[in-house]
């Protein structure tokens, strides 16, 4: 049991679950597949936080606000910053012609994202 909880394996497969319960995805989807370059390092981020044990409270807390959070060294703040990741992937309309509405439509998906993430 200690060899399958220290394996990478372990957050791999967990961490699967909690990606698309966040609909993570590479791109942008909907009308045009732009790629986002960095997404992989969320992934890492899940991947490692279930592989470290982290506690549910923090693992939320740091992607909600780990921007906003207190930080030892630049290393966590730029794993803090990943975190936040959760807020920004996940499908946009880019070929919304309306800067505005195209912003409110990033609210909305953050809105709902964070509803069925944690209220579910």
């Amino acid at each position: 049991m200690d060899r399958l909880l220290a394996s990478r394996a372990f957050g791999e497969r967990w961490g699967r679950h909690w990606l698309d319960v966040v609909r993570y995805g590479e791109s942008t989807g909907k009308e045009r597949n732009i790629p986002f370059r960095y997404a992989w390092r969320y992934r890492d981020y899940v991947i490692d936080s279930f592989n470290a044990d982290r506690p549910y409270d923090r693992f939320i807390v740091e992607q909600l606000a780990g921007d906003l959070l207190q930080t030892r060294n630049a290393a966590e703040r730029d794993n803090l910053l990943v975190a936040t990741g959760f807020l920004a992937i996940g499908t946009k309309g880019v070929n919304t012609k309306n800067p505005e509405q195209f912003h409110y439509d990033i609210i909305d998906d953050q809105i709902d994202v964070t509803g069925r993430a944690f209220l579910e």
